[in-house]
């Protein structure tokens, strides 16, 4: 990595960019260079004379550091690690393994579009052609009592039979026909409603 950091002033700044370089983990690097974590977030930020020479040198740093772990992904999920097999205590061979796991997370990162996760969208947009035969048909199942017919078969979908959302009820949908298929002054089970 490069660490030609002669542009910045500050001593410790130069150290922790050192550190990090070597290391790569900014609480470690901070550690070994002898501040905190926060300092670095602060030097980030400064207007101080070294600010935007520090500032570049990490980003610079940073993608450095990005791309070793990129490369180490790739190197375990498709060249695989050799590890060592054991016989009575005692080395007697190698296998390769590889991590099926890196390599998911590799094609994804590589081929977005093919590999990405799929995403349920659980509201489908409208067309205003679409819209309008809703909205005709939901009129239509108003008129005929059909709308809360199926809100209720909806809600009490997971309920006993004669109950409406698990209230205990019998309702005008309890016996789980439409209002239009029942006969007038019928509750539905079989006993005149009142």
């Amino acid at each position: 990595m490069d660490t030609d950091f002669s542009d910045i002033s500050h001593e410790k700044k130069r150290a922790f960019l050192l550190a990090y370089a070597d290391i790569g983990m900014i609480n470690r690097a901070a550690k070994k260079a002898g501040i905190s974590r926060r300092t670095h977030y602060n030097w980030l930020h400064s207007d101080d004379k070294d600010g935007e020479a520090y500032r570049a040198a990490f980003n610079g740093l940073q993608i450095q550091v990005h791309g070793s772990i990129e490369d180490e992904i790739y190197r375990r999920a498709i060249h695989g690690t050799r590890k060592p097999v054991f016989c009575k205590g005692s080395v007697c061979g190698h296998i390769r393994e590889y991590s099926d796991t890196l390599l998911i997370f590799l094609a994804k990162a590589m081929m977005p579009k093919k590999y990405r996760d799929n995403t349920i969208d659980t509201a489908p947009t409208q067309t205003a052609a679409s819209g309008a035969l809703v909205d005709a048909l939901e009129q239509l199942w108003k008129k005929e009592g059909y709308v809360d017919f199926l809100r209720a078969r909806a809600i009490g979908s997971s309920s006993q039979p004669g109950d409406m959302g698990g209230n205990g009820e019998s309702g005008p949908v309890a016996d789980g026909k439409p209002p239009s298929s029942r006969r007038p002054g019928s509750n539905g089970n079989g006993r005149a409603g009142g």
